[in-house]
């Protein structure tokens, strides 16, 4: 026959205060067995004491989580947990099916209304319904530059896109240079020279 409940929880008790001097892992190793020494020994876990909630006793006649709760709240005498909505709340703006993050708003509306100074009848720009594609023919690509998405566009400035004319650039004012521009009327091997015989006004390559 096993001895009586109350004797045994005050040997585990004893136990217990043995741990806590030992550590926090050895702690808990020590209360997952006493849990499982009642419930072996007939001894039902207290449960919480919130109504409906099966979870196992923590604290102050709570589980962990409504004692937390309990916590958060002031510790009150007469408390009861908040109602748990069954789905979470969507930003209010019509046609936007996002989380709610604050005031009645999704992030990015949050986000938009706050840079628009709060104010209270706002609405949101209208998004336009698609961004500028690119003007070669059989691309999708985003516009970046000139009607170009970045790829054709790099290619069109290296004069390396077929069926598209490199972009007009004047060349080098060096007489006899036919190098492209590149700064102040100069190629780029001009321009270094230029720089650095000092940038003179009426300069000549030697």
């Amino acid at each position: 026959m096993p001895p009586p409940l109350p004797h045994l929880l005050r040997h585990f008790y004893y136990i217990t205060i043995v741990a806590r001097a030992a550590g926090h892992r050895y702690r808990q190793k020590v209360s997952f067995m006493i849990q499982i020494h009642v419930v072996l020994l007939g001894g039902p876990l207290r449960p919480c004491k919130i109504q409906g909630c099966e979870d196992p006793h923590s604290a102050k006649g709570f589980c962990k989580r409504h004692y937390m709760q309990w916590r958060a709240a002031g510790c009150p005498d007469n408390w009861e947990p908040p109602e748990r909505p069954e789905c979470r709340t969507r930003c209010k703006v019509p046609g936007c099916e996002n989380i709610h993050c604050a005031k009645g708003f999704c992030r990015r509306h949050y986000i938009q209304w706050r840079a628009a100074g709060c104010p209270d009848n706002w609405e949101p720009p209208e998004r336009p319904e698609c961004r500028t594609r690119c003007k070669v023919p059989g691309y999708e690509d985003i516009h970046y530059a000139k009607g170009f998405c970045l790829r054709h566009y790099r290619q069109w400035r290296a004069g390396t896109l077929k069926g598209f004319d490199p972009p007009a650039s004047p060349g080098c004012k060096i007489p006899r240079c036919e190098y492209i521009h590149c700064a102040k009327g100069f190629c780029r091997s001009h321009y270094i020279q230029w720089r650095a015989a000092g940038c003179p006004d009426n300069w000549i390559p030697a």
